[in-house]
């Protein structure tokens, strides 16, 4: 099956004012993800429903998703263009935004919000975010396709989509490859492996359940993803990813022999 696709990053219009798909996705993700996170720990810490947590919460993880995503994007994929022009460096509405710079961002975010909150630990709050964040991802790697970039390599199986506002010729719809492996795929992984029997002696095990799942799917899927740049053999994407779960890696092996210091 063939699909001609054109591509437009405007959902819908009111009056003169555009509305756009990326507005729509980052704020349906994160409002969840901010709901989800505020249930879960009201359950771990009943004593939270007395306190203001939602507003803070919301406004903490939109800027550390938003502000780790674009400088991320800035430093890891582009530096030297933003060098020359650093006025587009706040140009967010125009795309380019970094999972990886968004995920430190987050995490400092997490950690604000737990000092601020005293009864919250880090590790409850990075969990919870964790277990939301596939939903986010699918929701923004629908948006990339919507939007027509981040587009697939060309394909010759006879099916594909075609992207008009790039070139006539049939790619892989990439996008929604990564739609699926970086968000139900990983969402499953973590049910099955920590929500159905949380555990108690491994506070982190979620975090680190969404780190490698999407690192695994993200590396997969950048093979019929026309690549931001590659490094020897290896696209960007896939040598970021292989650089956080590395990582991640060290830090668990850390936690796991250092259990009396787990925040």
């Amino acid at each position: 099956m063939i699909i001609i696709h054109e591509p437009s990053p405007i959902a819908f219009t009111l009056g003169s004012f555009a509305i756009h798909w990326y507005a729509l996705s980052y704020l349906c993700s994160i409002y969840v993800a901010t709901l989800y996170t505020k249930a879960l720990t009201q359950r771990v810490h009943p004593e939270m429903k007395k306190k203001l947590f939602l507003d803070p919460f919301f406004s903490y993880l939109c800027t550390g998703i938003i502000l780790g995503g674009r400088l991320g994007h800035v430093l890891f994929f582009d530096p030297l263009f933003y060098c020359a022009h650093p006025l587009d460096i706040i140009k967010i509405w125009e795309g380019g935004m970094s999972f990886h710079g968004g995920l430190i961002g987050t995490i400092f975010a997490m950690y604000w919000v737990s000092k601020r909150f005293p009864p919250i630990k880090f590790s409850t709050l990075c969990n919870a975010v964790a277990t939301a964040a596939p939903l986010g991802l699918c929701l923004g790697r629908v948006t990339n396709y919507l939007n027509g970039e981040l587009i697939g390599v060309p394909t010759h199986q006879g099916w594909g989509v075609v992207f008009t506002n790039t070139d006539a010729i049939l790619r892989h719809p990439s996008q929604l490859y990564e739609a699926v492996l970086e968000g139900p795929i990983v969402w499953i992984i973590i049910y099955l492996f920590h929500l159905r029997k949380p555990s108690l002696s491994n506070p982190w095990k979620a975090t680190f359940l969404f780190i490698y799942g999407y690192s695994a799917g993200r590396f997969c899927a950048e093979y019929f993803r026309t690549p931001d740049g590659m490094v020897g053999f290896l696209s960007l994407g896939q040598l970021y990813c292989l650089i956080c779960a590395f990582f991640a890696g060290i830090i668990q092996f850390y936690l796991t022999k250092n259990t009396r210091t787990l925040p």
